[in-house]
């Protein structure tokens, strides 16, 4: 071979003569939208004005709205889930609903798809009599569980409340005191 085969064959001009594998990308090559038949997400540093779902702004999420929920307390024990729940869908068929035991009662959770059903609810069943005890009915507001991570990220020292003092770190010894340890090292 010449020597103007040779440097055409490094500067790429002429296919050389042995097969070379030229392989896509890494990030290309293992991406599973291509397989599974969904378009790729832009990258942010070909266009950086695009949002993705990856992108970390903790700030500019959206926050979702808090639901208004009824919340039934002061229920009796001896009332049945069903009584409950019966009394609430004569006024509206509620989207959740939850029935929590204690000690002293019990408590029902309920939400309605429309929030003018959760008042009327109030007005209906606060002061109702069940089984000789009257109840208690009121409205409040129920956050997401996500809404309620963020609003703790913010603490970052958990449970456990802050640390304690940071540890001083030993002194480092000098390069005399070192030139010492190792001359009674090896005069040892």
């Amino acid at each position: 071979m010449s020597v103007d085969d040779e440097l055409d064959s490094i500067i790429g001009e002429q296919k050389p003569s042995r097969g070379v594998t030229k392989y896509r990308r890494r990030d290309l090559r293992n991406g599973l939208a291509s397989r599974i038949g969904v378009r790729d997400t832009p990258r942010r540093d070909l266009d950086p004005g695009s949002k993705s779902w990856y992108d970390d702004d903790r700030g500019e999420q959206p926050q979702e709205a808090p639901k208004q929920r009824l919340r039934i307390l002061n229920i009796p024990l001896d009332a049945s889930d069903f009584t409950i729940e019966d009394m609430v869908k004569e006024i509206a068929e509620p989207v959740y609903s939850n029935i929590y035991d204690h000690e002293s009662g019990r408590t029902a959770v309920f939400e309605f798809e429309a929030p003018e059903k959760t008042d009327e609810a109030v007005r209906v069943l606060n002061g109702k009599e069940i089984n000789g005890v009257n109840v208690v009915a009121e409205i409040f507001e129920s956050r997401s569980r996500q809404s309620r991570r963020s609003q703790k990220k913010g603490n970052r020292g958990g449970r456990r409340g802050p640390r304690g003092p940071k540890r001083e770190k030993p002194a480092q010894p000098t390069a005399d005191q070192l030139d010492q340890e190792l001359e009674h090292y090896m005069n040892s």
